[in-house]
């Protein structure tokens, strides 16, 4: 992770999902001085970015989740990976601002409960969207070319002369994509560079989206 984007990802949340209210920050003393409760892997980088803001860091990773509440009772800001942040959470943290999910999604964010304390949460969309591209693919050609039904094959003993692969290839096949989220762009951005004939649709628009341009998909 960039640790600069991350540093402007707690400086200005990207995307809100809390609307009841916003923190109080006239309240200066939860922010003189912050901590921050990072319940998730960091790379050195970002966590010399969150101290070089001003930040008292208090990095443990390995957390399990059932301590999260009792661990985030003094922090401004919680960053966290998987692990679950229920409504105890947010009951917990007298202190909390701002929760920053470490991946595409907030599906393991009490978001209701969020919004009760006044408590922003945001997540990262570049998050991962380059790796689960690229397991989509290899899914796709493993798919595609049989390469697990061969696999057992061999592992079984049985001659390769006797395996029959019937693959068609995914040059020039159509791939839908739906949704416009960084996941799916980065996927039919590499579909293109496999010259697959790309449609994207997004239920928030009423016509088909528009690939990725220039050296992307290509209609």
């Amino acid at each position: 992770m960039d640790p600069r984007f991350i540093a402007r990802l707690i400086l200005r949340a990207t995307r809100r999902y809390t609307v009841e209210r916003p923190p109080d920050l006239r309240r200066q003393e939860r922010w003189h001085p912050m901590k921050a409760l990072v319940a998730c892997d960091l790379p050195e980088s970002a966590l010399e970015a969150l101290g070089a803001l001003g930040l008292n860091v208090d990095y443990q990773p390995n957390i399990p989740t059932e301590d999260i509440a009792s661990a985030v009772r003094d922090a401004s800001l919680l960053i966290v990976g998987r692990g679950r942040v229920s409504r105890e959470v947010f009951s917990a943290g007298q202190s909390l601002q701002m929760v920053v999910r470490r991946g595409v999604d907030v599906h393991n964010i009490d978001v209701d409960a969020a919004s009760a304390e006044g408590v922003f949460v945001t997540h990262c969309p570049q998050a991962g969207a380059a790796a689960i591209a690229e397991l989509f693919f290899a899914q796709l050609l493993a798919l595609d070319r049989g390469l697990v039904e061969r696999a057992a094959d061999l592992r079984g003993g049985r001659p390769q002369d006797e395996v029959t692969i019937s693959a068609r290839g995914l040059y020039g096949r159509t791939l839908a994509v739906l949704g416009e989220d960084p996941v799916a762009s980065r996927v039919a951005h590499c579909a293109g560079a496999l010259d697959m004939q790309v449609r994207m649709w997004s239920p928030d628009s009423s016509d088909e989206a528009e690939p990725p341009a220039a050296d992307g998909p290509r209609r």
